[in-house]
């Protein structure tokens, strides 16, 4: 019996060309089988996986490291403007710039529509503490989500190793 409960993927990407040939994913290409792109990813290829997986809704997310963006605001307001049945756009931002980032979260919202920003603390080496988090922590006031990934305790911890 089929499932009447909708599957939605809260962690996702359209992976531009540039996102997919990062070496932090060579073992993940080596384990897919998958060479370096030279093109990039038709958003057609990326609903057609979600269709066979049964994915109705998911939240494609920007990718913004400490090299700067790997996957633009832009180009998931890009995702979603050509399908915005099935895609709610999350933001990313440079954390090591706050005030840059208030700006920025301010435009996906306002401009771009995004209803959420997503930080990672381990991408960032910093823990989610971290006093560059606060003035986008401000933004709480706003009720929109702030995703973020599991914290790796070994290289974001703030204790002393003896």
């Amino acid at each position: 019996m089929a499932s009447t409960i909708p599957i939605v993927d809260v962690w996702m990407q359209h992976p531009s060309r540039q996102f997919r040939a990062v070496p932090m994913f060579e073992t993940l290409r080596r384990w897919t089988r998958h060479e370096t792109p030279y093109t990039d990813m038709p958003l057609e290829a990326t609903l057609s996986a979600r269709d066979e997986a049964g994915v109705q809704v998911g939240l494609p997310s920007a990718w913004w490291g400490p090299h700067g963006p790997l996957i633009s605001n832009d180009a998931v307001a890009r995702c979603v403007q050509r399908s915005p049945d099935r895609f709610i756009g999350i933001a990313a931002v440079d954390l090591f710039r706050p005030m840059e980032a208030i700006r920025e979260v301010r435009r996906c919202v306002s401009e771009l529509g995004m209803r959420g920003v997503r930080m990672l603390p381990w991408l960032w080496q910093v823990p989610p503490d971290d006093r560059r988090y606060y003035p986008l922590y401000g933004l709480r006031s706003w009720r929109r989500p702030f995703p973020s990934g599991a914290v790796r305790r070994q290289s974001t911890s703030r204790q002393k190793v003896k």
